[in-house]
């Protein structure tokens, strides 16, 4: 099988903080398919096209991009288009959070979460991975709380915040 690498570099300006909100804006290489889906790859995350062919001589027929650990194989015939853009980068929520020893760290069961050891008022959230708080709970003055993820879409990827941590969740 004959195969190109094309690695890209970061050909844009650094990230630019916004304003007050802490949103910050990123290039990315975005691949369009012909049936309208896109998927973007942070050029920080140095992501590398390659073309393949099926046999020695032969046209290429497909293209792989691989960045991290976000991978897309697409048959050539498939691609629309694929274009460099500034895009702002959501927040995940996730960021160097870590659990004190006063406790917060959560518990799961029967489609719940449960906390322990929370300040007395602590807000704890959940957000969809766009950034859209999906529910929210306060601690009691025990430091408890609990959130029935039951409720929330099953096989989705969510971020579980508490005021010392941020924990990524699939709900199953």
């Amino acid at each position: 099988m004959k195969s190109v690498a094309v690695s890209l570099l970061m050909l844009a300006a650094p990230s630019v903080m916004a304003q007050t909100e802490e949103v910050t804006k990123s290039m990315y290489l975005v691949v369009t398919e012909k049936g309208g889906t896109e998927t973007a790859f942070k050029l920080a995350d140095s992501p590398v096209i390659t073309f393949e062919a099926a046999a020695e001589g032969e046209s290429v027929t497909m293209m792989n991009v691989v960045a991290g650990e976000q991978t897309m194989e697409i048959a050539l015939a498939d691609v629309q288009d694929y274009i460099l853009v500034e895009k702002e980068d959501i927040p995940s929520g996730i960021g160097q959070a870590s659990v004190t020893d006063n406790g917060g760290k959560p518990e799961f069961a029967g489609g719940h979460v449960y906390f322990s050891g929370l300040k007395p008022g602590a807000k704890v959230t959940v957000y969809t991975v766009d950034g859209v708080q999906a529910l929210a709970v306060t601690a009691g003055s025990d430091g408890k709380a609990s959130i029935d993820i039951g409720t929330l879409e099953k096989g989705a990827v969510y971020i579980l915040r508490t005021p010392t941590a941020g924990y990524k969740i699939l709900n199953k």
